[in-house]
C-alpha cells in the first residue's frame, strides 16, 4: 500500500469532529489517514474514497454500503466504523477504529508460513467473524490476506478483518450494487461462483477463507495462475492437494486437511455452508487435536509405553497447564480405582483412609471452584455481549445525526436567509428544535448531541475495558487459590501412589488382580510424575 503524503489533507478537521494527521496508505478502494477526534482525543481511522470516483455513483454506493454492512456487525474480530460521510469536494469518507498491527502478507514476509499452532487460533477468530457477519445476511465477498490484520495480544494473536465495503446484503435482492456478470474481488482467493460472475452466498466467503487458510500453512493458495481464465479451468478441472502435503512444517492432521478441502468444493453445495458451520467444524478440530493422545492409560497387557498416550502433537494447541491438569486428573481417577479394589478386597492399609478423605475433599473443593470459573466465564461473555450491544447502538445514532447534519449543512449553504419555520416544513424530522431561536441554533444542537453520544461510547469502551480488567483479576485469584489446592491434593495423591507402588505395598501383590492394577498405576506415575 502507498504511503505518498498529501499535505492538502493534512490537518483537516473532517466530519466536524475528526482531525487529519497522516496518511496510512492509498489501497483500491481509496486512501487511508490517521485520524484523532477533536474533543474526545481518540485515534481514529479515516478512509476516503478516491478523487477519480467521487462522480462515480457505483463506487460511490458501495463505499456507503461499507458503512451499512459493518456497523451491523458488532464483533470483536471486525474493524468497527464510527461514522461515515461525503467532504465538499464529493469524496466519501467513514472514520473508521484505528488498529496496530500486520496484515496476512506482512506476517508471511515476517515469519513465512505459519505453524498450525498459530494458524489455528487465527482461523477460528475468522470463523467466527464471518458467523457473525453470515448470521445477519451480510458477506465479505473480498476476504484475502491483505484484509486480515493480526494484532499482538495478552494472550496471543488478535484477528482484525477489514473492508467490508464489498460485502452485500444477502436479502436486499432489489438494492444490488455489483451487476449481475461482474467480477469483484481477488482471484487467488474467489471461488468459481465469483470468478464468473454468478450469485453469490455466504459459502462464497468458505471459499475465500479456505484459500486464505491454504496458503496460510503452505506458502501458497490452492491454485496459481497467471489470469482469471486460468482460475476458472483451473478450479473446474483440477482438485487442490491436500494442506499437508505441501505445508513445510509438516504438522497438517488429516482433520484440517478436510475442513479446508471442504471449503474449497468448487460446487456451493458441496462447500461448508458459511461461517456458522465453519467454526463449528473448526472449533470441533481444536478440542480434538488437544485431547488426541491424551486418553487412559493403556492395559499393562498390551505393554503400550504411557509416554506415547502422553505425546502431545504439536498442533494439539494444549498449553502446559492443561496437560498438567489432565495428567492430574487422570492419576486421581486411577488411585480412585485402585482404593476402591482395597476396600473390595478388605486389604485396606492402615493410615490411608484420612490421606484419601482429605485428598477427597480437595477434590471437591477443586470441582466448586471450576463450577464458579464457568459462571465467571459465561457472566463474562454476556456482560461482553450487551455492552457490545450497546456499543452498536450508540454508533448506529451518531451516524443518523451525522448524516442529518451533513445533510442540513449542504441545506443551509443553499438557503443562506432560511428560518426556523422553513427549515422544520423542509425538514419534518427537525420538528422537535422548533423551539430553537435560530437556524445555526438548531445546527448546534445536532452537533451536541452528536458529541454527548461520542462520549458515552467512548465511556462505553471504558466500561468494557475496566471491567475485563476487573474479570481477568478476579479470574487470576480464584485460579490461584484453585492451583494452590490441586497442589495440595496432588501432594497427598503422590504420597499415597509411592507408598501402595513400595515395598510397602509388596503384601498386596498377592491378589494377582491387584498387582495387575498397582503395576498399571506405576508405570502411569512413572511416566507421568514429571509433568506434576
Amino acid at each position: 500500500m502507498s504511503t505518498t503524503q498529501k499535505p492538502g489533507l493534512l490537518g483537516q478537521l473532517i466530519g466536524g469532529r475528526f482531525r487529519v494527521e497522516k496518511l496510512l496508505g492509498i489501497g483500491g478502494m481509496g486512501e487511508v489517514y490517521l485520524g484523532r477526534h477533536e474533543l474526545l482525543g481518540n485515534r481514529v481511522a479515516i478512509k476516503l474514497l478516491k478523487v477519480q470516483h467521487a462522480k462515480d455513483q457505483r463506487m460511490s454506493a458501495r463505499f456507503r454500503r461499507e458503512a451499512r454492512a459493518t456497523s451491523r456487525v458488532q464483533h470483536s474480530n471486525v474493524v468497527g466504523i464510527f461514522d461515515t460521510g461525503q467532504l465538499d469536494d464529493g469524496r466519501l469518507f467513514l472514520i473508521m477504529e484505528y488498529i496496530q498491527g500486520k496484515n496476512l502478507l506482512e506476517l508471511y514476509d515476517e515469519v513465512g508460513t505459519l505453524p498450525l499452532e498459530r494458524a489455528l487460533p487465527i482461523f477460528v477468530q475468522i470463523a467466527d467473524a464471518l458467523a457473525a457477519a453470515h448470521s445477519m445476511g451480510i458477506m465479505h465477498r473480498d476476504l484475502k490476506p491483505d484484509n486480515i490484520v493480526i494484532v499482538p495480544g495478552e494472550h496471543g494473536d488478535i484477528v482484525k478483518i477489514l473492508d467490508f465495503g464489498l460485502a452485500k446484503m444477502v436479502e436486499a435482492e432489489d438494492d444490488r450494487i455489483t451487476l449481475p456478470g461482474e467480477v469483484f474481488g481477488t482471484p487467488q482467493y474467489m471461488s468459481l461462483e465469483q470468478c464468473m460472475g454468478e450469485k453469490l452466498a455466504c459459502a462464497t466467503d468458505i471459499y475465500s477463507f479456505g484459500a486464505v487458510a491454504y496458503e496460510a500453512l503452505t506458502g501458497d493458495p490452492p491454485f496459481v495462475a497467471s489470469s482469471l481464465v486460468e482460475y476458472v479451468l483451473a478450479q473446474k478441472n483440477r482438485i487442490p492437494a491436500p494442506p499437508s502435503s505441501r505445508a513445510p512444517h509438516n504438522d497438517v492432521p488429516p482433520e484440517i486437511d478436510q475442513v479446508i478441502l471442504d471449503c474449497l468444493e468448487t460446487f456451493v453445495p458441496d462447500r461448508i455452508a458459511d461461517g456458522c458451520q465453519l467454526v463449528t467444524r473448526l472449533r470441533e478440530v481444536q478440542t480434538l487435536l488437544a485431547h488426541r493422545k491424551l486418553g487412559s492409560p493403556a492395559d499393562v497387557a498390551k505393554r503400550m509405553p504411557t509416554s506415547q498416550f502422553l505425546a502431545v502433537d504439536p498442533n494439539a494447541g494444549i498449553s502446559t497447564e492443561e496437560l498438567r491438569c489432565m495428567v492430574q486428573n487422570w492419576l486421581w481417577e486411577r488411585l480412585m480405582h485402585v482404593v476402591q479394589l482395597l476396600r473390595t478386597w478388605q486389604c485396606f492399609p492402615p493410615g490411608l483412609g484420612p490421606r484419601m478423605a482429605s485428598a477427597a475433599a480437595m477434590a471437591d473443593e477443586i470441582a466448586r471452584m471450576g463450577a464458579l470459573e464457568q459462571g465467571m466465564i459465561q457472566e463474562s461473555q454476556s456482560q461482553e455481549l450487551q455492552l457490545r450491544a450497546r456499543s452498536g447502538q450508540l454508533r448506529q445514532a451518531v451516524q443518523a445525526l451525522s448524516f442529518d447534519r451533513e445533510v442540513l449543512e449542504k441545506y443551509l449553504a443553499r438557503h443562506v436567509d432560511c428560518s426556523v419555520l422553513e427549515l422544520v416544513t423542509a425538514f419534518p424530522g427537525l420538528g422537535i428544535y422548533s423551539d430553537c431561536c435560530s437556524v445555526q441554533e438548531i445546527l448546534s444542537e445536532l452537533i451536541f448531541q452528536i458529541t454527548e453520544l461520542e462520549k458515552r461510547y467512548s465511556e462505553l469502551q471504558m466500561e468494557l475495558f475496566t471491567a475485563r480488567e476487573t474479570r481477568s483479576a478476579n479470574a487470576l485469584e480464584l485460579f490461584d487459590r484453585k492451583h494452590e489446592r490441586e497442589r495440595e491434593k496432588t501432594r497427598l495423591v503422590v504420597e499415597v501412589i509411592e507408598e501402595l507402588i513400595g515395598p510397602g505395598g509388596s503384601v498386596l501383590r498377592k491378589n494377582p488382580i491387584l498387582a495387575l492394577e498397582l503395576e498399571t498405576l506405576s508405570l502411569y506415575y512413572q511416566e507421568t510424575s514429571q509433568m506434576l
